[in-house]
């Protein structure tokens, strides 16, 4: 149901979640060349029933061409929280910027917000976002580069192969290494160092070992800090209302 005035959707449920559009010029430092970019900005979900203040910020962005329709209905339907937490792969492009980045998230929504704000700090020009999808099953193996190491390293996948009584399952590991023989001995390492992992791995095989093409891992202490942010801020949690607890990551 669309309404013209904003004071009529008072009570009422968001049928669609609203986002604020603008435009923003972006000048390239080298040529000059200004580039026009669309910029999108959530304000108030899905399934959000609309109190004095939504109506008034309604009001304010509709006044200043920011957002047009909103649909509201009457009736709640209510829907099952679903916990979608885990790994996702985020493309982004530029003139000078050419990553995908490994993000720990709770969702989606949250992954691309976390790469926007890294590529904002990190980037340093103008950039889009060409894709985004769940990573696949990974364990991220973390390696402390020495001081004077100056070798060029890039994250490889080592993938193994181990029994569970007459099954064979796979186990995937990422590690920043100089190529695949040293990604191969930092995965036999760390699995020797874990008992558990020793006992669970037997005598596993290894499959592949090859270069990812993940180019950079968000700190997880960025996706914690949005976790917290998203308590409170229902878009993030894809699915979740505002008032839930974010899981832990």
């Amino acid at each position: 149901m669309r309404v013209e005035k904003p004071e009529h959707m008072l009570g009422k449920m968001l049928a669609e979640s609203v986002y604020r559009t603008w435009k923003k010029d972006f000048t390239d430092k080298d040529t000059g060349e200004v580039t026009t970019v669309e910029r999108k900005e959530w304000i108030l979900g899905k399934g959000h029933i609309i109190t004095k203040e939504d109506v008034a910020k309604i009001q304010f962005h509709q006044q200043a061409g920011e957002l047009e329709d909103v649909l509201v209905t009457n009736q709640d339907r209510p829907f099952s929280l679903i916990k979608c937490g885990g790994k996702y792969e985020v493309v982004i492009k530029g003139s000078k910027v050419n990553k995908r980045l490994l993000i720990n998230a709770m969702g989606i929504n949250m992954a691309l917000a976390i790469a926007i704000d890294w590529c904002e700090q990190m980037a340093g020009d103008n950039f889009y976002v060409k894709q985004i999808k769940v990573a696949d099953s990974m364990s991220v193996l973390s390696y402390e580069q020495a001081e004077n190491d100056n070798i060029e390293r890039h994250y490889h996948s080592v993938t193994i192969q181990y029994w569970v009584v007459e099954e064979i399952e796979d186990a995937t590991f990422l590690v920043l290494s100089k190529d695949a023989d040293e990604a191969i001995d930092l995965v036999r390492a760390y699995i020797e160092q874990k008992d558990n992992l020793k006992e669970l791995f037997g005598d596993y095989t290894i499959t592949t070992a090859k270069q990812s093409l993940i180019t950079d891992i968000v700190p997880m202490e960025m996706s914690q800090r949005y976790a917290s942010y998203a308590k409170t801020h229902e878009w993030m949690m894809d699915g979740m209302r505002v008032g839930m607890d974010a899981s832990n990551l």
